[in-house]
């Protein structure tokens, strides 16, 4: 990250998002807007890169405006989930205030049964604040994650602690949170006893895996071919717990969330059916409103199989960035 980036989001994290937090709305998420807006010009390249991905992955399907419109959206949707996350300081009043939920009483209905509930959602939307808000409103939620706060691999990095600092008001929301680097049994252990305990596994289907693994699936993915690995689809299976989907969306407004949670997804038969069922409905979310899906750069789509990693190579070449390969 050059110097004028860490200053920009030091100004953001340290002094902005706290403020904003517990701040009218309509002050707290104007200010995320026009601070998205200023990035977009300040961070061209970044921009550019969100431009190129849906060009390659969506383009035949949009107008050169609407991808415009969609990366411009994009950066806002993701200034607003840094306000989303700081306003669940405390009880998380603030920010439930603005959220209208559906579907969470066939979660509680789950848990009378005593099996716990696996749910599964993806990077759409308000995602880190999905599983917080959940846990706000009295569900004993763990989360598997990759960028766990209280991960021994953050501490000691300048960057990381800023990003503890903004997003640090989510995790005492919900239980310590399941490492996704761990071994694929550890994984599945942990979730069983979480299960069997009756409380709340959160996890993500749309991280994107290597080819190599054998339990990762290529299934079909808005246009094309996606690597993914069915972890919830296959702990909902060997646990007996019900499965959900579930989806922090936002509003015209900005400010205005709302919190789904669909039916139950059978699992009795096929994985990589029920696995294609959920990608498939993933997909329907993207391709309704793709400035909310937050997977738009290179090293996302390459690591889910959407880009060509030569392509990505040399457009990091031509900006004057490293890329590390996936």
């Amino acid at each position: 990250m050059d110097t004028g980036a860490r200053l920009r989001n030091s100004l953001y994290l340290r002094i902005i998002a706290p403020v904003i937090g517990s701040s009218p709305a309509w002050f707290a998420y104007g200010l995320a807007l026009v601070y998205a807006d200023i990035r977009r010009w300040l961070d061209r390249a970044k921009y550019q890169e969100v431009l190129l991905c849906l060009d390659h992955v969506m383009g035949s399907r949009i107008p050169t405006e609407t991808r415009k419109r969609i990366a411009q959206n994009y950066l806002r949707n993701r200034a607003c989930m840094r306000v989303d996350a700081m306003r669940l300081v405390g009880d998380g009043h603030h920010l439930m205030q603005l959220v209208t939920i559906s579907g969470e009483e066939q979660l509680r209905k789950a848990l009378d049964n005593g099996k716990g509930a696996v749910l599964c959602s993806a990077h759409y939307g308000s995602v880190r604040a999905c599983g917080a808000l959940l846990g706000a409103r009295g569900f004993p939620l763990t989360m598997i994650t990759a960028w766990s706060l209280s991960s021994t691999r953050l501490r000691g990095q300048k960057s990381q602690r800023l990003y503890q600092f903004a997003w640090k008001p989510l995790e005492r929301h919900m239980r310590k949170p399941l490492d996704v680097r761990s071994t694929r049994i550890s994984i599945a252990v942990q979730a069983s006893n979480l299960l069997q305990r009756n409380e709340v596994v959160f996890s993500l289907l749309d991280t994107g895996a290597s080819k190599k693994r054998k339990d990762a699936m290529t299934l079909d993915f808005i246009g094309g071919r996606a690597t993914i690995l069915p972890g919830p689809v296959l702990i909902s299976k060997l646990t007996g717990a019900p499965l959900f989907m579930a989806f922090l969306s936002r509003g015209q407004s900005w400010k205005d969330l709302r919190l789904e949670i669909g039916p139950q997804i059978p699992v009795q038969g096929d994985a990589l059916a029920a696995t294609q069922a959920c990608m498939t409905e993933v997909g329907r979310k993207i391709t309704r409103e793709p400035s909310q899906w937050e997977m738009w750069t290179m090293r996302r789509l390459v690591h889910l199989g959407l880009f060509p990693e030569e392509k990505a190579s040399e457009y990091y070449k031509t900006t004057g960035r490293y890329w590390k390969k996936v």
